[in-house]
């Protein structure tokens, strides 16, 4: 208690996403979903196939969430201020968003908005017992649920649940999804903040690109009006003074 000065304050940390990003194929999606708890599975499916944050996870409320349109609206997120669990608005604005989520999807969320927990809570991810879900409590849970798909061991060491979110915009950008759209779909400010992320997601677009043109290019010519190149000596050119 004698040091009255905080010397790491001036020491900028290097953000979260610094490090190697990380991305689940679909078979490694459903083997983790296996080995987690029932009641933790449509939530980590969301996770995967919707990209919302922790936060927009838990803070959704039964009421934002259509099955019948498959959309989710992403109004509000759980934040811990002082360790109590608060609600408010997305980090951004363009966090606040409609989202479409795949219709085998919404099948699996359906059986899971009728349990006691989801009714009590009238959370779409609650805890099992009802509340808010905490971090904390969770990450144990996930701890196990990798441990037991072997995770633990290999490329996915140390798995944290925010790379669900990297799998959701890598599997997106594998259907051919634009980067505008990935965009909107994950809620971030700025185009430039999916396309520093998930830039190098997009290789197959330069090469699209130049396939359509080799389809114009060839296209706004026919054979008839193409002549062919007449040989002989070139006309005269004009002298340059």
């Amino acid at each position: 208690g004698r040091i009255t000065k905080n010397a790491a304050r001036a020491v900028k940390l290097p953000p979260e996403d610094s490090r190697d990003m990380r991305f689940l194929e679909p078979e490694e999606v459903a083997h983790l979903v296996t080995t987690i708890e029932e009641h933790y599975r449509p939530m980590v499916l969301t996770a995967a196939y919707v990209g919302l944050r922790w936060g927009e996870l838990t803070g959704l409320a039964v009421e934002n969430i259509d099955l019948n349109s498959h959309r989710v609206r992403v109004e509000r997120q759980i934040s811990e201020v002082h360790g109590q669990l608060v609600f408010g608005p997305p980090k951004t604005r363009a966090g606040i968003r409609t989202v479409t989520i795949p219709k085998s999807l919404s099948e699996r969320i359906e059986p899971h908005l009728k349990t006691w927990a989801v009714q009590t809570s009238g959370l779409v991810f609650p805890g099992p017992k009802g509340g808010p879900l905490r971090a904390p409590s969770f990450r144990k849970v996930w701890r196990r649920a990798c441990q037991r798909a072997g995770f633990d061991d290999g490329p996915l060491e140390g798995l944290v649940f925010h790379e669900l979110r990297h799998t959701a915009a890598a599997l997106a950008i594998a259907q051919g999804a634009h980067p505008m759209a990935i965009k909107e779909r994950l809620g971030h400010a700025s185009i430039t903040t999916t396309l520093d992320r998930y830039g190098g997601l997009f290789p197959r677009l330069d090469e699209t690109i130049a396939e359509g043109l080799d389809d114009v290019l060839r296209d706004s010519f026919t054979v008839d009006e193409v002549s062919p190149i007449e040989t002989g000596d070139p006309p005269d050119l004009p002298r340059r003074s």
